[in-house]
């Protein structure tokens, strides 16, 4: 999924509507999206490694608006909003995950991926590549026993990650919090793996994640429940100290 959103270099534009069906084969009242061959080749880019499968179907780019409605209603439906047109932007891929939750069928994102695709830098000798997301892979979370609920949250879309991979793809650190609100966020966790430790790549994965924060309208940034040596680090990158939780303001 991380190469699939690597192909786009910054968000994408599409137009939805007008309104269409999959009837009689399905019951489906959808808006039509375009350009469909763009979201093809992102879907297909995306159907590597665990998530490649043989396709049933062919897969068309659509947003569904109900289903299993009766043929009158569809066709009130379809007279209402044959002028619906509509442009939007999309800015990442999320990996949905269908799952009960409260006792019925809902679809959890469980990764996602900006648009754009990574940033290398150095770390000491260390080469890494550096990718943004609103959750922590589970992968990465796995290698480094991370536990993303508590780390960011209940929030839908706030998280605000930085995740640093080697040459080989391995997570070997992450920086995780949250966006609060449009002009503030929040530093929750600094990881970095054993053997990528003493490096600098703490530092580098800091200064990316207040990058991604203020790009978002972030003007400040506070790093409650932290360690000493993380709170060290941040005081060495200009946060401020003198209140018990560091604080930093983005000019």
């Amino acid at each position: 999924m991380r190469n699939a959103a690597a192909t786009r270099r910054g968000p994408v534009t599409l137009t939805v509507g007008p309104v269409a069906t999959f009837a009689p084969a399905n019951p489906v009242l959808y808006l039509q999206v375009e350009p469909a061959g763009e979201v093809r080749s992102l879907f297909n880019a995306c159907l590597v490694g665990p998530l490649e499968r043989p396709q049933q179907r062919e897969f068309v780019p659509h947003v569904t608006i109900d289903i299993n409605r009766p043929d009158d209603e569809h066709a009130a439906a379809r007279s209402l909003l044959s002028g619906y047109r509509a442009d939007v932007t999309i800015e990442r891929l999320d990996l949905m995950q269908l799952a009960m939750i409260d006792g019925r069928e809902r679809w959890q994102p469980i990764a996602d991926a900006d648009f754009g695709g990574a940033v290398s830098v150095d770390a000491g000798s260390l080469r890494v590549a550096l990718t943004t997301s609103t959750l922590v892979d589970p992968v990465a979370s796995a290698t480094l026993e991370l536990d993303s609920d508590r780390l960011l949250g209940n929030g839908m879309g706030d998280g605000l990650v930085v995740t640093a991979r080697d040459p080989q793809g391995r997570a070997v650190g992450v920086v995780a919090g949250r966006r609060r609100g449009r002009r503030a966020s929040v530093l929750r966790a600094i990881f970095v793996a054993d053997g990528a430790r003493r490096q600098g790549l703490a530092r580098r994965l800091v200064e990316a994640w207040e990058r991604v924060a203020v790009s978002g309208g972030a003007v400040r940034a506070v790093a409650p429940g932290l360690s000493s040596d993380e709170r060290a680090l941040l005081s060495h990158l200009g946060w401020d100290q003198s209140e018990p939780i560091p604080d930093r303001r983005f000019s």
